[in-house]
């Protein structure tokens, strides 16, 4: 006999969809945090070794003002980590997508996350070439004005927490951008032809977003008002900073 102060729960099975990438997103973001905070710790404590005294007319001032990005930044190390994050991510959409689609499905071409590394490699190097472009020449206008050494530290500071934003708003958009890549391709290589366009229903969605949500579009044809302006074409997370995601459609649910 079943006793009555005993509940029974039974738990609904969670319906199969694609998720953003949110723990991804965040490891990149904190990864180009801690790049740029390297970058300023770099830049202050030489201005601190080869400026004692508050004089910055060493040497080796000059030789810091002429350095380049791949002086600083290890290109290998941050292939790996790159390469990490973006298999990772692929692997977790596979899951995702076996479920959703029902069927076994095929991991993205290699060319795919190869091209996203390259890119992610140059626009970080630009980043870095940037901080030194513009902190060098702080620098320099520095010297040239006596300014003090704690008041050229400050200003570096504030220089790059500002470069720090624009770098994680890059990074984030960045991985959101490869996700639907890598859902795109992965589905269409299981013979999905549609996705359904899903929002995240919250006030931050794109005005020219919102209408698409819960419609049904074909990989092959992005519709108008899908990129970052209201104008522009584009799939689910290709217009700059988009969230919205594709939910592939398996194929016993295409449109007729």
């Amino acid at each position: 006999m079943t006793d009555p102060s005993k509940k029974i729960i039974i738990f609904a099975p969670r319906e199969a969809t694609v998720t953003l990438p949110v723990r991804m997103e965040m490891e990149f973001m904190l990864d180009q945090r801690r790049l740029m905070k390297h970058l300023q710790w770099f830049t202050i404590s030489n201005i601190g070794k080869f400026s004692t005294d508050s004089r910055q007319d060493s040497p080796g001032l000059e030789q810091f003002l002429q350095m380049s990005a791949g002086e600083i930044l290890n290109e290998r190390k941050l292939r790996v980590r790159l390469r990490y994050l973006a298999t990772t991510l692929s692997e977790q959409k596979l899951r995702e997508l076996r479920v959703l689609l029902g069927r076994a499905v095929s991991a993205p071409a290699p060319g795919l996350i190869d091209a996203w590394i390259d890119s992610q490699v140059i626009a970080i190097q630009a980043s870095a070439q940037q901080w030194l472009a513009t902190s060098t020449a702080k620098i320099a206008t520095s010297k040239a004005a006596a300014v003090p050494l704690t008041t050229l530290v400050g200003e570096l500071s504030a220089m790059s927490a500002d470069l720090s934003v624009r770098a994680e708003k890059r990074a984030s958009f960045a991985v959101l951008q490869l996700n639907s890549q890598i859902i795109e391709e992965v589905a269409k290589g299981a013979g999905s032809s549609h996705y359904r366009w899903i929002t995240e229903l919250d006030n931050r969605v794109r005005v020219n977003h919102q209408p698409l949500h819960d419609t049904i579009q074909s990989w092959d044809a992005p519709p108008a008002g899908g990129g970052t302006r209201p104008g522009d074409v584009g799939a689910p997370g290709s217009g700059y900073g988009c969230r919205c995601v594709p939910k592939p459609l398996p194929r016993n649910q295409l449109p007729a």
